[in-house]
């Protein structure tokens, strides 16, 4: 395989290391910056297209396939801690306003 390939396969194994460690981050419920890891994948994506050597059948196909699911796993659990973190904050919304007109009960009576 050329430099060129081998370039390709380590910025797939870097992507796929960067969409495991963003997985864990948003499992364990910490901020995660995508815009790195965005910036990885234009370049990934322009480095395959301009590759002129095109093997057939190429083996980095069933790789970039994985790192789809990978991203796709990554969507649904960053949906799911979006929904979550919107329903903590419509129920503690709830709350303090509870606490509000309970407090100005109190001080009416």
């Amino acid at each position: 395989m050329s430099a060129t390939g081998h370039q390709i396969e380590e910025s797939i194994e870097q992507l796929a290391a960067m969409i495991e460690g963003a997985q864990q981050m948003a499992e364990a419920g910490q901020i995660v910056e995508l815009d790195v890891l965005a910036l990885k994948i234009a370049v990934l994506t322009d480095a395959l297209s301009d590759k002129e050597e095109v093997e057939r059948p190429n083996p980095l196909v069933p790789r970039l396939e994985h790192l789809v699911e990978a991203l796709n796993h990554l969507e649904l659990t960053l949906r799911k801690r979006n929904v979550n973190l919107a329903l903590d904050l419509q129920q503690a919304d709830r709350l303090l306003r509870a606490q509000v007109a309970y407090r100005s009960e109190r001080t009416d009576n």
